[in-house]
């Protein structure tokens, strides 16, 4: 539960902060899979190389093989659930990579 800033009312919903929020379709319509996986990678705390190098390596994994076609695809052309699917198996598929190239990066357990 959040607490409510001080001197607002029970009654008043409080403010919210939309920094950085874009309603921009053609922004958005710029986000292709690929863009996609490496922000999640990266907001997740690994570094901008290696977030590149794990989506190189999704890329070819088997576990993405109905994605071959389309991380050049737009995030906006499919359903909202896909982006939940996608990131499941991003992540099973970034810890793998962490095991084998780097089992002590700090950043390992938020793909865990």
């Amino acid at each position: 539960m959040t607490s409510r800033p001080q001197g607002l009312k029970s009654s008043e919903p409080p403010e919210l902060n939309l920094e950085g929020v874009t309603t921009n379709t053609r922004a958005l319509a710029a986000v292709t899979w690929e863009k996609f996986a490496a922000n999640y990678l990266y907001e997740n705390g690994m570094f901008e190389k290696d977030a590149k190098t794990v989506v190189d390596y999704a890329k070819a994994h088997p576990v993405f093989e109905a994605m071959q076609s389309r991380w050049n695809d737009s995030i906006t052309d499919y359903p909202e659930p896909m982006k939940a699917v996608n990131i499941i198996a991003l992540r099973r598929v970034a810890h793998e990579w962490i095991e084998k190239n780097q089992p002590q990066a700090w950043y390992k357990e938020m793909f865990a």
